[in-house]
């Protein structure tokens, strides 16, 4: 896939992962903050009218915009390096509040199924993508 076009679908997923919980947590956009000046993807790029624009597609109906975001990706043509791109950026994301809700949880699946990725090499990847450790690193929350 030509990299302009990659680098906007890879924002899409990015903003759809960050909005999928029906909620903007801060830290899920910092995630993509932080790619912005260090992804060899994107650090070229001027992201802020890209992700302006995915915010107001978004505004009236998160929900939809991450579901809408997901059947997307079922057409296009991304390499099997741009899909492991994709869901380990979304799976970041997801994890960068702290917390797994059955949302992000949902999201995340139906994105490894519509990338047709096996499942088997996204938990190898990512481990236990769905479970968060506490700060005490003694107790698991899983949804």
């Amino acid at each position: 896939m030509e990299q302009k076009v990659f680098i906007k679908e890879l924002l899409k997923i990015a903003y759809a992962a960050t909005v999928c919980d029906g909620d903007i947590d801060e830290s899920e956009l910092e995630v993509i903050q932080a790619l912005e000046k260090e992804d060899f993807y994107l650090k070229e790029e001027d992201l802020s009218d890209v992700l302006k624009n995915y915010e107001k597609d978004a505004a009236d109906d998160f929900l939809e915009f991450a579901n809408m975001a997901v059947k997307e990706t079922y057409k296009l043509d991304f390499t099997p390096a741009e899909k492991m791109i994709v869901i380990n950026l979304a799976i970041a994301i997801v994890r960068a509040d702290g917390k797994m809700q059955e949302h992000e949880i949902s999201f995340i699946k139906s994105l490894i199924l519509n990338l047709q990725l096996p499942e088997e090499l996204v938990t190898a990847a990512n481990g236990n993508w769905w479970i968060i450790q506490s700060k005490s690193n003694s107790n698991t929350s899983e949804i």
